[in-house]
């Protein structure tokens, strides 16, 4: 069953009950038992749950157990104030836990975003560290066999040095994400970054087909 069901029935079997002890009991004991019933579905189902209650129950109160019975007629102006009270305070007591509901999941939310950034940062930083120990390695032997002469080394040494830059990047781009890194921009040169382009291309079979020119280099 919906919670729409649920707590309809819930008011139908509490205003049944409440009949059984009509002669017995004061308004003011009426108005408690169906704020009570008014507060449980509107935490657990809504607030439109609970306005829909709260009107439903206005009516029922005003039926049932308010003289003459079986009538919307109210004789008694302070059964009035009873009434209007009971509509006030269930519609307002709907509204509030509607908005308790809502800070409550945006701060569930915020703290699911806060976790995910932090678990995010872990495996950066994870990640980084499990490629920055092979690089280095390779980075090493790359060196032992550049001082034989071997170019090839040199190139390959070079590459490892990009990869690591790349790696720092990453983690440097975390860290601006959660508002952590300062920036600080800088000018550069354009045949200087082009220079870093060409060299970053010096190993690749294909390294012919990049053409590079300037046709105003000295600005």
């Amino acid at each position: 069953m919906t919670m729409w069901t649920v707590w309809t029935l819930a008011l139908v079997a509490v205003t049944l009950l409440l009949l059984t002890f009509r002669a017995d009991l004061d308004k003011a004991h009426v108005i408690l038992v169906f704020l009570l019933v008014i507060l449980g579905a509107s935490a657990a189902g809504g607030r439109a749950l609970g306005v829909v209650l709260s009107l439903v129950a206005f009516v029922i109160f005003d039926l049932m157990f308010l003289p003459p019975y079986g009538t919307l007629v109210v004789r008694n102006p302070l059964d009035w104030l009873a009434l209007v009270a009971f509509l006030v305070t269930s519609l307002v007591a709907a509204q509030l836990l509607y908005m308790a509901r809502a800070q409550r999941a945006a701060v569930e939310r915020e703290i699911a975003a806060r976790e995910g950034e932090r678990l995010k940062d872990a495996l950066l930083a994870a990640v980084s560290h499990d490629l920055r120990t092979p690089l280095t390695s390779i980075k090493g032997l790359a060196h032992e066999l550049s001082q034989d002469g071997d170019e090839r080394a040199a190139i390959i040494e070079e590459e490892a040095d990009r990869l690591n830059r790349l790696v720092t990047d990453l983690l440097d781009a975390a860290r601006m994400s959660a508002g952590n890194f300062p920036v600080a921009p800088q000018p550069n040169a354009l045949d200087d970054l082009l220079g870093v382009v060409v060299r970053q291309f010096a190993g690749r079979p294909d390294r012919n087909r990049l053409d590079v020119s300037l046709d105003r280099p000295d600005e």
